[in-house]
Parts: C-alpha cells; structure tokens; sequence
C-alpha cells in the first residue's frame, strides 16, 4: 500500500504512531496523524493551509486540544491504525491520481483528511475554515509556486515538478533528455542522508571547492562508505549557508551519468554557463556534481566523451566534484592522467562495525519512515555484522542498509493485506533471511 508514498509521507505516519504510543493510545486515530501532518515546514501540506489562508500552527493547537491524553505511558510494540484513519490512507489512494499525481504525498493525506467528515481531524480543520473544494483547487498552482520559490516539491523522485529555470527539480525527465537536478531544491524537500563522524572530510572537502585556483573535488571510497551523504551534507549546509564565504549562496547542479556520456562537453558547459549568468554577478558559484562512479571508468562504452566533458568542467568557472572507488581512480590515472591531475582527493574511508552503529542508530527515523517498519537496535547491529562478514562489493554502512532493504521489503512480502496498512516490526529473522538471500543460500 505505501509504495507510492513519498517519503515526507511515510515519515508524517511514523512520527502519529510514535504520538500515539507516547499517548499510550491502543489505535492511531486521524487527529494524532494531524499533528505531524501541520508540524513540519517541510511539508506540501503545511503550505497548503497557509494557501487558503489558514495557519498550521492554529490547526495543530486545535488538534492538541481534543487529543485524549490516555494512560500517559509509552505502549509497547506497533500502534495499529484505527478504522477511520485506515479509511483515510485508502482515500489518499484515489486524491492522487485524481490530480493527476502517481505518488501520494502529504497534500494528498491532508485532502483526505478532510473527505472524511466522520473523523475527529476533519472537525477539527472544518472548525479552523477549511474548505474541501477550496484545498484541492489549490494543490496544482502550489506546486509551481514551491518550485519557483526554490522551496521544491516535498516528495519522493516519483513525481515531476515543474521545471525551474528549465532545470528538473528531481531529474525525472524522459530518456535521453538531459538531466540536471538542483540538489538544493532536492535536499530541502527530502529527509536528510544520516551521516556521522565525517566532519574532517567534509570540511576538507568544502575547503578544496572554495580554492583558488584548482578547486575540483574528487570523493574516493568503496561503494557503500557514505560519498553521496557526504554530498548530501554539503548541500544542506550550502543550503543553511553553514560553509565559508566562497560557498555562499552557490548553487550545486547534479549531473546524471546518461547526460555526462551523450552530451556533448559544449553543451554541456553551456547549460552550466546559462544557469551561473542566471544568478547574476552575486549569486555565488555553481558546483557541478558528477555522483556516478562507474561513468568514469575507462572502461565505460564513452569513457573518452565523458574524459573530454569533464575536463572541459573543471576549466571553466566554478567547482567540480565527483566521486569514484578506489579501484576505478586507478584506472583513470593510467588512462587519462591529466584529467585526475585536475582534482583534490578526499578518502573516504571504510567504517568499522562500531563506528558504524552510531550512524545506523541516527539513520532510524529516516530507515522507518522510508520502509515504514519499526526497527530495533538488535535489529541495526543484526544488520552491521552480517553486512560486515560477507565480504560484499558494498561497504559499511551500505552493505548494512542494503540488508534492512531486503529484509523490510521481505516483511512486506509475506504480510496479507491487512497488515500491510499497518507499520510492523521489522526482527532479526527478516534480516537473517536478507543476508542468506545474498549469498544465494536461501532454501
């Protein structure tokens, strides 16, 4: 049932269950779903009520009110939803496709709230000047003014925003189209990439960006070790402006590796230069972002097309970063020298199993709301010491999140459809079977 659901929505359902069970409620109701769902800024919802001019925060203080304070002590274990609120996931089901959505996302939980007059949430929106008709009237014309704000669309890479600036917000065009993605827009409508304990390399990274003149980056580590949280990292704190001065209000233009091998280096920087002389003469650098190994491989169908674009990259104004492994920058320095002599390495080294819990135990909202289960410690260091001990191509701490996947979407496999509108407990069996599966000793 929630494969559709963005990930804003998966995680507005983990944080009513967790009210609920704090609540020490038997069933999750709608108005302990309505909280979280007018709480966070993030959130398409909360901007649809300001956009029919009504406060979230007027919703959410009207919300607590009628919220029964139970028995005031933590419930154990999964909190199922109650009749009403499941009637309002299904509903969500049909507000998507009925503006023309094929994911749901928290516009389309906060319009079925709302269909459902029988439920305590909608009293309470109906009591706060919500009109139906009005709300949905104004899903599609939000949308466009989110992305024109810079503000993105709030959801998962299964919906298509508008276009900024003839730039995709998310990357989902056709193929063969080129693809750019504003990783700022996408990094502030999406939970964060859990990373701890890389703060040296991040600030050699943000160091070697703000350069001169050789500012291009080269992120090296095995595939699995956390390069694209890293960049992640960066972009929030471009975003927050959180970096020294010459990272200030840059942009940072994600580049997909079908764009870096068919277009050619001029178009290329052509649509790098467009957008820099968009910002006008204060609107800080852009960094182009090349986040796919293997396109660089020499080995690669058009390693010389992609050797001669991103060489052109890092003479032109502003920085570059890409990331690589260790064993295809060793290709790439026998093949194309010059090109690797443009960069500035940052190792990014492999984790050990207990340096990796402490990033596993913060990834815990962002893993249930993304496979909608409830996982326990057991069950994280389950996961780090069997992805520790295959030996995979993938390393800590992807090795381990790759497993909690298998397993959550094995859990999912084998539940009936009743459960499956519900959050479950994910345990250390599902992640035993995950692992047997890997290794191809499954029976």
């Amino acid at each position: 049932m929630f494969e559709r659901f963005t990930s804003h929505a998966r995680l507005a359902i983990v944080r009513a269950e967790q009210g609920a069970r704090n609540l020490g409620q038997p069933v999750l109701k709608t108005e302990h779903f309505m909280l979280p769902l007018v709480s966070d800024d993030r959130f398409v919802s909360v901007h649809l009520l300001g956009a029919v001019g009504v406060s979230a925060q007027s919703v959410a203080e009207a919300t607590r009110r009628i919220l029964d304070p139970g028995t005031q002590l933590t419930a154990a274990g999964h909190v199922p939803f109650s009749v009403s609120m499941k009637n309002v996931l299904t509903q969500s089901l049909r507000e998507a496709p009925g503006l023309g959505h094929k994911y749901v996302g928290t516009e389309h939980l906060l319009l079925a709230l709302m269909s459902r007059p029988e439920s305590a949430a909608a009293r309470v929106l109906h009591s706060c000047g919500v009109d139906l008709g009005q709300l949905r009237q104004q899903v599609p014309g939000l949308l466009w003014r989110l992305a024109e704000a810079g503000i993105g669309i709030p959801g998962s890479q299964k919906a298509v925003p508008p276009p900024v600036d003839g730039i995709s917000t998310l990357g989902s065009t056709p193929a063969r189209v080129p693809t750019y993605t504003d990783l700022l827009i996408q990094v502030g409508s999406e939970p964060a990439i859990p990373m701890v304990g890389r703060e040296a390399e991040l600030g050699r990274l943000a160091e070697i960006l703000c350069a001169s003149p050789r500012n291009n980056a080269l992120l090296v580590g095995a595939s699995g070790a956390g390069k694209t949280a890293m960049i992640d990292a960066l972009a929030r704190r471009v975003l927050a402006r959180a970096v020294p001065d010459r990272l200030r209000g840059a942009a940072m233009l994600l580049i997909d590796a079908d764009t870096v091998a068919s277009t050619p280096a001029a178009s290329l920087l052509g649509r790098v230069e467009t957008l820099r002389l968009g910002r006008g003469p204060g609107g800080g650098a852009v960094v182009s972002v090349i986040d796919t190994p293997s396109v660089l491989d020499p080995g690669f169908e058009r390693s010389d097309l992609v050797a001669e674009s991103v060489t052109d990259l890092c003479a032109a104004p502003g920085p570059v970063l890409v990331t690589t492994t260790p064993e295809i920058l060793a290709r790439l320095n026998a093949a194309h020298p010059d090109l690797v002599s443009r960069f500035d390495p940052v190792q990014i080294a492999v984790p050990t199993p207990a340096q990796v819990m402490p990033m596993m135990a913060s990834a815990r909202e962002f893993l249930e709301a993304r496979y909608l289960v409830q996982i326990s410690d057991e069950v994280l260091w389950a996961a780090v010491s069997l992805a520790a001990d295959q030996q995979t191509a993938a390393a800590l701490p992807g090795a381990a999140i790759a497993l909690l996947d298998r397993a959550g979407a094995h859990l999912r496999s084998v539940t009936g459809p009743a459960a499956q509108q519900n959050r479950l407990i994910l345990d250390t069996r599902f992640v035993d079977y995950a692992a047997a599966d890997h290794r191809g000793g499954r029976t």
